[in-house]
């Protein structure tokens, strides 16, 4: 039964309006999409739409699974494309606490650029059902996220057998004013596609 209704959610999923611009899109066999936009009050929404072959159930094992993103999408995250490193490097993703069914994770980070260079971190409470998963921060009067949700899709390809779309979308909200402002929307846009397709070259490669 459990089989049954988790199949039926992957066929609704897959043909969910959200996922028309890669259902209309044409081109490489790595498809990114992504809209970053501001939309007021110290908010950034986001969405990423990607498309590429690989194995649906074996992405959503992964997923589902935090303690092992050290293991393949981590890696090689914080290099650009066309060499060095991003100002802004996601070091490692930990247990919050020693409680083994504990939903709350601490992404450890650091920041670099000619004006600033700190370390820090920001704990996540992460819940994950099989392809779905959603992110939210936890309330930190320290941090510079006031607020942040985002969701995480995996369904498999409407195109047929052997390709994964995946859908993540959410928003965050700055604690201060002037960081919110300086954003540079397009460069920070573009790193993220980056990053995305580096996150989905490492999953082809433990997918084989």
């Amino acid at each position: 039964m459990k089989f049954f209704l988790f199949s039926l959610w992957l066929g609704v999923a897959a043909a969910s309006n959200a996922f028309d611009p890669l259902r209309r899109a044409t081109g490489p066999d790595t498809l990114v999409l992504s809209s970053l936009e501001k939309g007021g009050d110290r908010t950034i929404r986001f969405e990423v739409l990607a498309s590429f072959n690989g194995d649906v159930s074996k992405l959503c094992s992964l997923i589902e699974n935090p303690e092992v993103y050290r293991e393949w999408l981590l890696i090689g995250i914080n290099k650009k494309p066309s060499g060095g490193d991003y100002p802004f490097q996601i070091r490692d993703l930990t247990r919050a606490t020693q409680e083994p069914n504990d939903s709350v994770w601490t992404l450890q980070f650091s920041l670099s650029t000619y004006l600033l260079s700190r370390n820090g971190s920001m704990n996540f409470r992460l819940s994950a059902q099989r392809c779905l998963q959603r992110w939210e921060v936890v309330p930190n009067k320290e941090a510079a996220l006031e607020k942040f949700e985002a969701d995480l899709t995996v369904v498999p390809s409407a195109g047929g057998a052997g390709r994964v779309w995946v859908r993540w979308n959410g928003m965050a909200q700055l604690r201060s004013s002037r960081p919110y402002e300086r954003i540079p929307l397009e460069q920070l846009k573009q790193q993220g596609e980056e990053r995305v397709r580096r996150a989905i070259e490492n999953f082809q490669r433990v997918n084989k």
